[in-house]
């Protein structure tokens, strides 16, 4: 029986752990699959950032939110694409969770970031996000993995993430990588 079709309200009240478990299985998956080396893929980061987007926008429109992708300058890497889509992906989810309701994704070059008008990650917290397990808030839904593997997808392909306050409140996460030769 499929949780998300039953009609007793008990079992449909599991769908948010299964969800979460799905989630936190599809991010082990990910880990394993760095550790076992990565194609070079040529990934377009204007391609990548809309198709990521246009996945998730309509889940993201229908509960309130804003979500758009602002291209500064395109440019490509090479990587692994689904790991680095993945990525993408994670940090708009937490943007979404965590943030406040409207997301920007901008593509500057080498370039991601994901920007939100939340409250924003604390100083003494930029670090400490990116471990594994380490939640800012205590309890919440989250499992602490998402950020840690998207710095090791980062640190994988030979980039860098760094996390800042965001002009209008909130944060912005960026991930930098090296040009596609």
């Amino acid at each position: 029986m499929k949780i998300d079709a039953a009609t007793e309200k008990g079992l449909r009240s599991l769908l948010p752990d299964v969800s979460r478990l799905a989630t936190l299985s599809e991010q082990l998956l990910d880990l394993h699959r760095l550790d076992n080396g990565a194609p070079s893929d040529r990934i377009d980061l204007v391609a990548l950032a809309r198709l990521v987007v246009a996945d998730l926008a309509p889940v993201l429109i229908a509960s309130g939110k804003a979500i758009e992708v602002i291209v500064e300058q395109p440019g490509s890497i090479r990587g692994n694409a689904g790991s680095i889509e993945r990525a993408l992906t994670n940090l708009i989810q937490n943007a979404v969770e965590h943030g406040g309701n409207e997301v920007i994704v901008r593509v500057n070059g080498t370039s991601l970031e994901v920007e939100d008008n939340g409250v924003g990650i604390p100083g003494e917290e930029h670090e400490r996000v990116l471990e594994p397990f380490h939640r800012l808030r205590p309890r919440s839904s989250g499992t602490g993995l998402g950020l840690n593997l998207v710095k090791q997808v980062v640190d994988h392909h030979g980039g860098r993430i760094t996390i800042a306050e965001a002009p209008r409140g909130g944060a912005i996460v960026r991930l930098e990588f090296t040009a596609a030769s």
